[in-house]
């Protein structure tokens, strides 16, 4: 089924649930243009979200349920990749690390021979 006629039967759905008021009645209720109605219930067009929305909820519906039938969620952001770090800073790191093992081994071996 394509997006079209997914989000068009969901509209049908909502008006059979809805009780099948007329057009008429959701004309005058709802302000919604005739012709628009018409159209959406009769899948001859795609209906834009602002008038769905409507539509949906003079059927009784929530538009926040179907929302993403018509408005897809925003892809999820990927983050940009870290640049490398700068291989000095990498070697300034490691003769850091290394100064600090040297502490250590040589503060073990004054415990040994203590």
């Amino acid at each position: 089924m394509t997006d079209a006629a997914e989000r068009h039967q969901v509209l049908v759905d909502l008006w059979v649930r809805a009780g099948q008021p007329s057009v008429r009645g959701l004309v005058r209720d709802h302000r919604i243009p005739r012709s628009t109605v018409r159209q959406a219930l009769t899948g001859e067009r795609d209906t834009k979200w602002s008038t769905a929305s409507r539509l949906i909820i003079a059927l009784g519906g929530d538009p926040e349920d179907y929302r993403p039938l018509w408005i897809p969620p925003p892809a999820p952001r990927i983050p940009a990749p870290r640049r490398p770090k700068d291989p000095m800073a990498i070697v300034r790191d490691l003769v850091k690390e290394v100064a600090l093992l040297r502490q250590e081994v040589a503060s073990l071996r004054e415990e040994v021979s203590g």
